[in-house]
């Protein structure tokens, strides 16, 4: 018989799992029950976002907002991942041929700028990530792994922009915690073919223009990069990808 599945509103396990269900109400207990863990872990920190921009809001009458630039922003990004066989390693050891796929993402972001820095230095919370997949063969054998690949990171970024009206360049830098989901993966020696994860620490480095179209409205668009060591079971991945970013915000 197999075991029971927990509730998911068992709250005093993990609340930020049982506010993700309340989200997605249309679905059946079961079926979220079910969902690949990249995709729960997506919903928890998604909510966790949200739960951030509600507290921000209700601060309105608490703080002078003319001091304070706040924005909440949205984007959508592909992912240009580097590769080489020294970045894949299979039981300890460098494989041929192998091939780091990129992918479409997407994300969500929070920052704050200070009238103390002149509205020049600020902090951001961002979530986001993308899919790819992973190929490479191992050394003595004539058959290529194969697996999918899905990224989530969250990060704090430190950023530093041009405050103009209207045109607002900018870079920055972040770290924080990366996730690297293994899917379907078909690797030679590994009895684990459906998901596994790893959690390592990650880095970005960044630059993008902000453009005001409107008076709450705006536009960006980043070119970023991204870096972290994921090790599975038997399998490692030193991950760098570039990707080309575009979205939509609102200022607070």
């Amino acid at each position: 018989m197999l075991e029971r599945v927990p509730p998911i509103c068992e709250c005093r396990r993990d609340p930020f799992f049982c506010l993700a269900g309340s989200v997605f109400l249309p679905l059946r207990e079961r079926d979220i029950n079910h969902l690949p863990s990249p995709y729960i872990i997506f919903m928890k920190r998604i909510c966790l976002l949200v739960v951030v921009v509600i507290l921000v809001g209700s601060t309105d009458e608490l703080m002078a907002l003319d001091e304070i630039d706040i924005y909440l922003g949205g984007y959508a990004q592909g992912s240009m991942p580097s590769d080489s066989d020294s970045d894949v390693q299979a039981h300890g050891r460098s494989v041929q041929q192998s091939t780091i796929g990129g992918g479409l993402g997407g994300g969500i972001k929070i920052g704050l700028f200070h009238d103390i820095t002149h509205r020049i230095i600020g902090i951001e919370l961002e979530y986001g990530g993308n899919a790819g997949d992973l190929r490479f063969q191992q050394i003595g054998s004539i058959e290529k792994s194969t697996a999918d690949l899905i990224v989530l990171h969250s990060m704090v970024n430190l950023i530093v922009r041009y405050p103009h009206e209207t045109i607002r360049p900018y870079v920055g830098v972040g770290a924080g915690s990366s996730s690297g989901f293994l899917i379907h993966a078909n690797v030679e020696g590994r009895k684990n073919k459906n998901v596994e994860s790893a959690l390592a620490f990650g880095h970005q480095y960044f630059a993008g223009l902000q453009v005001n179209i409107m008076e709450k409205i705006y536009i960006f668009g980043e070119l970023k990069y991204v870096s972290a060591n994921y090790h599975w079971k038997q399998l490692s991945l030193d991950y760098r990808s570039q990707s080309v970013v575009g979205g939509v915000g609102f200022l607070f």
